[in-house]
């Protein structure tokens, strides 16, 4: 109930703004909308099932654990990940929202975004270092002081868990480019591999439960690199293009 009046505030403050800036609902149309819905057809026709997909794959792991390894074990995961995706929260997507919405209009007026990519890039590298740094030397007592001596493993698997959170970080800060310049094809595939990478982990629940973290890490680590890479060359193509022009 609350999630419900929390969406409607936003909502509503949503559409007191946009009128406050200008907008009138008598510029909509049927031929508008139909317009629009023919233009961006293909985002939810390549994406709609990508998108579920990834995000299953965010719960995977914690199902695989509590079943194979117990609730124990799923607890201490758990909390692992809630701490560790702190900065994700805080930043990450508030941040790749205003890059969709800066580099879409730079992509519709023909600009280059590599050097502003590029700066981004390693201010947001260093947070994610700062980040490793600190839970690599710190991570069992911060769990200890904030959670009690019980939950000090959970410190224990976040200096595994941490290599990929902090890539996580990196790579949702930058997810936006695909949809700004128009990629969604690429990014869908992606989302499709790293589901099965995550479903894979399934066939490795025989291994001792830190080794299958590790697994789980070196599944992550893989498939972050891998969409980073593909960022890469998305950038470099829309860099090509504009010198070609």
């Amino acid at each position: 109930f609350g999630d419900i009046i929390g969406n409607a505030a936003n909502l509503a403050v949503f559409v007191r703004q946009a009128i406050n800036n200008g907008l009138q609902f008598s510029w909509l149309s049927k031929a508008k909308i139909r317009y629009v819905l023919r233009k961006y057809a293909y985002f939810p026709k390549y994406n709609l099932l990508p998108v579920l997909m990834a995000s299953s794959s965010y719960f995977l792991p914690a199902i695989f654990i509590n079943k194979f390894y117990g609730q124990e074990a799923a607890g201490y995961f758990d909390l692992s990940k809630m701490l560790l995706s702190v900065p994700l929260a805080l930043g990450g997507s508030a941040l790749a929202s205003v890059l969709l919405q800066r580099y879409a209009e730079k992509y519709r007026e023909r600009i280059s975004i590599s050097k502003e990519i590029s700066l981004l890039f390693f201010a947001v590298s260093g947070l994610a270092m700062l980040e490793i740094a600190i839970i690599w030397w710190f991570g069992v007592d911060i769990f200890t002081l904030f959670f009690g001596e019980k939950w000090a493993y959970s410190g224990t698997l976040s200096q595994i868990l941490v290599w990929s959170y902090a890539l996580n970080f990196i790579v949702s800060t930058f997810s936006s480019i695909f949809v700004a310049l128009q990629r969604i094809k690429l990014y869908s595939a992606w989302q499709v591999l790293y589901f099965g990478g995550i479903g894979m982990l399934v066939f490795a629940s025989y291994l001792p439960f830190e080794t299958f973290i590790q697994w789980f890490v070196a599944v992550e680590i893989s498939a972050y690199v891998l969409v980073l890479a593909a960022s890469i060359y998305v950038v470099h193509g829309y860099e090509k293009s504009l010198k070609r022009n």
